[in-house]
């Protein structure tokens, strides 16, 4: 697919996202950047929902994605600690016991993404999280410290997560 046909195509579904005729929809830099934040957050989630559940194939074709939207590693690393980080957050605030508007404040997000982070957290122990923000810390040290590839280096740690997190 060519570069502008490509343009064209991101284009004709931001304009579907906001309006039913999307002809006559003018379509701005900020559409595009918020439905492209949107899928990378999603992206993201999906992405932590695999490596919880240990699913190796899904988790390296997220990845695989992510990379193909020419994501940088280092953001990629970024976006998988902020989001294993709330993890912890929830995951603490279910053990409280808190309700889902209490939790949606610690997190400072939309009781909707609030929830739906609480419900990954739900499926995932502290050990689990822990391991991931372990796992994370040592790609990100290995990309900004070793002269290796750091896709490769985001892939291995993404594998080796997907591993340890799986079915025991």
């Amino acid at each position: 697919m060519s570069e502008p046909s490509a343009m064209r195509g991101v284009i004709e579904h931001v304009a579907r996202q906001l309006v039913d005729e999307p002809e006559s929809v003018v379509v701005t830099e900020e559409h595009v950047a918020e439905l492209v934040v949107a899928t990378r957050s999603r992206s993201v989630f999906e992405l932590v929902d695999a490596l919880g559940s240990g699913k190796r194939e899904t988790a390296a074709s997220l990845l695989a994605r992510l990379f193909a939207q020419r994501e940088a590693p280092p953001m990629i690393l970024a976006m998988l600690a902020r989001h294993v980080r709330q993890l912890l957050v929830a995951h603490d605030a279910i053990r409280a016991r808190l309700r889902s508007s209490e939790i949606a404040s610690r997190l400072g997000l939309p009781p909707f993404i609030a929830d739906r982070i609480a419900e990954q957290a739900r499926r995932l122990d502290a050990e689990a999280l822990g391991a991931m923000l372990d796992e994370l810390f040592h790609a990100d040290l290995a990309i900004k410290s070793s002269p290796g590839d750091p896709e490769i280096i985001l892939e291995r740690s993404v594998l080796s997560l997907a591993t340890r997190l799986g079915p025991r």
